[in-house]
């Protein structure tokens, strides 16, 4: 029995690969997901193609469509001020001592330009400083946490080059946006009058929490 393909099966077959990047955030199902659009667009247009070429159709469009990301789109969405540099070329930079005796003992340091996305991080040190000191990146405990908070590898991300929001849009900008979507979260809740106390505090508890 020779199995048949119409095009809207390659319809569906696209957004649901589009709707698992939701659950599986790493941008490979959604290339795949566009191409498999563009060949139901090509299978609507063209009948005559068979099965294999559909088949072949869509792998070299999904390939095609990742490199072109990765080539062309993805080093425009980098912040330049480091918000996508990886977690080696971060360390070594040096900054000043602008705050110190801060909350578990960090200090506040101040960097003359953006590490990632964000110029005055809060740091911890191998040694006493003074305010005014100049001290050096030797490490990335997290992007804003560390490895007993997190409950897994800090900086783990940044290893695997991970498309996260902090590495595309630079941390300030990726927070400012939580903020956002949870204002609006909250104004949607707002209409139900106090029957979605928990969905509220679920909200908060997202864009608060640590790990």
């Amino acid at each position: 029995m020779e199995l048949v393909l119409e095009p809207w099966h390659w319809f569906v077959l696209g957004i649901l690969l589009i709707l698992s990047e939701l659950l599986l955030p790493a941008f490979a199902a959604l290339w795949f997901g566009i191409g498999a659009i563009m060949v139901g667009v090509l299978y609507w247009m063209f009948p005559m193609m068979g099965l294999t070429t559909q088949l072949l159709t869509w792998i070299v469009l999904s390939v095609l469509c990742t490199l072109l990301w990765f080539k062309f789109i993805k080093p425009l969405s980098i912040d330049k001020t480091k918000a996508g540099l990886s977690r080696e070329a971060t360390i070594g930079q040096v900054g000043m001592v602008i705050q110190t005796n801060l909350d578990h003992g960090q200090i506040r340091v101040r960097f003359p330009m953006p590490v990632l996305g964000s110029d005055e991080w809060e740091c911890r040190t191998l040694d006493p400083v003074q305010v005014g000191d100049r001290v050096r990146v030797v490490d990335i405990l997290g992007i804003i946490s560390d490895t007993e908070v997190l409950g897994k590898t800090a900086g783990k991300d940044e290893q695997v080059e991970k498309s996260t929001y902090p590495a595309l849009m630079g941390l300030e900008q990726a927070k400012a946006y939580a903020q956002q979507l949870h204002d609006q979260a909250i104004n949607a809740l707002n209409h139900f009058e106090g029957q979605a106390e928990e969905l509220m505090q679920i909200t908060q508890f997202l864009l608060t929490r640590k790990s």
